[in-house]
Formats: structure tokens, C-alpha cells, sequence
């Protein structure tokens, strides 16, 4: 999907329908799998490694 999808009349419509679509990007993010890429990330942190 592509947005914005369709003309709004006002900023207020714009930024109403952009944080929606913001919110259910994010709700939609696993946590476990979030939770396992932090751990990974931390870990390769500690041991001093560079990550591209």
C-alpha cells in the first residue's frame, strides 16, 4: 500500500489517517522476534563487534 492513498481535505484528516496507519505498522511488529534482534544486537555490542 502506498500512502497517502486518497486527497484530504485538511492537515488535521492527514495526520489523523498517517498515525493510524503509523500505529497499525508498529502493532504488527512481532515482540518476541524484537526481543531475539535486541539480544543479538546487544551481544554483538558487548563483544566490541561493528555492525554494517
Amino acid at each position: 500500500m502506498t500512502f497517502p492513498d486518497q486527497k484530504f481535505d485538511s492537515i488535521a484528516a492527514y495526520a489523523d489517517s498517517y498515525f493510524g496507519h503509523a500505529h497499525t505498522a508498529q502493532a504488527s511488529v512481532d515482540r518476541d522476534k524484537l526481543d531475539a534482534a535486541f539480544h543479538m544486537l546487544d551481544a554483538a555490542y558487548e563483544r566490541g563487534a561493528v555492525l554494517y
